[in-house]
């Protein structure tokens, strides 16, 4: 993450160019900057719509400094990584890249990606990537 956040949650609400409701999976903030994620535990690629709504969802976020993490079990389309591939802001995390970049302070721990479903649908997961601890 390219600063410490100050605040770290799920965010809702309304967005006031569109007037319509947003919701982001995991929003982090300080007072100048926002990393807006969105977590896709399916098994479809990660698509243009859904990178339409996560660009929509930001415009409800005041911070002008803004970055996207997209965490997707099954990676991004074609369609995405050409819309994305030259932008820094953008981040791809995909299942595997969970596993390969996991941290633990003691050796014994063990690696774990943890689901909790809710109706029928996979809703928390919780993870560390980069040492950073994700709940969504």
């Amino acid at each position: 993450m390219p600063f410490f956040a100050e605040n770290l949650g799920r965010w809702w609400g309304n967005n006031p160019v569109l007037k319509k409701q947003e919701e982001i999976d995991l929003l982090a903030i300080d007072s100048k900057n926002a990393v807006i994620c969105e977590c896709k535990y399916t098994e479809v690629p990660f698509d243009e719509k859904e990178l339409k709504d996560l660009q929509d969802s930001a415009l409800c976020i005041k911070q002008p400094n803004k970055f996207f993490m997209i965490f997707s079990k099954n990676g991004i389309t074609s369609g995405v990584r050409k819309q994305i591939e030259n932008d820094s802001n953008y981040s791809i995390i995909t299942l595997e890249d969970l596993f390969k970049n996991m941290h633990w302070r003691t050796p014994n721990r063990k690696i774990r990606l943890r689901n909790v479903p809710v109706d029928g649908m996979v809703e928390v997961v919780i993870f560390i990537y980069d040492g950073f601890l994700f709940i969504s």
